[in-house]
């Protein structure tokens, strides 16, 4: 398995390092790096076993309790949609 990344992930990805790293620190925005490093790490071997999104394909899962990550499984790639923080309105989150 592979991980392609969206567009839209890689950005969101960058926005909220910096963010990090501007209202709190480099230490937070590292830590944030490692938890999404392990994350991945667990979802190349358990990539079925999340939870789906509503009659999509695409499934989810909690990298910290502010971000969810949005992927999508094609064959051997794992796909990834969206780093999203949990405080903004899902109704704006499409998939």
């Amino acid at each position: 398995m592979e991980f392609v990344w969206t567009y839209n992930a890689s950005e969101e990805y960058i926005q909220i390092l910096e963010y990090l790293e501007k209202k709190w620190s480099l230490r937070i925005a590292n830590k944030f790096v490692q938890d999404v490093d392990e994350k991945l790490e667990l979802l190349l071997t358990n990539y079925y076993t999340f939870q789906k999104v509503e009659e999509k394909e695409v499934q989810k899962f909690l990298i910290n309790k502010h971000i969810t990550l949005f992927y999508l499984v094609e064959g051997k790639k794992i796909v990834l949609l969206h780093f999203w923080n949990n405080s903004q309105n899902s109704e704006k989150l499409s998939l």
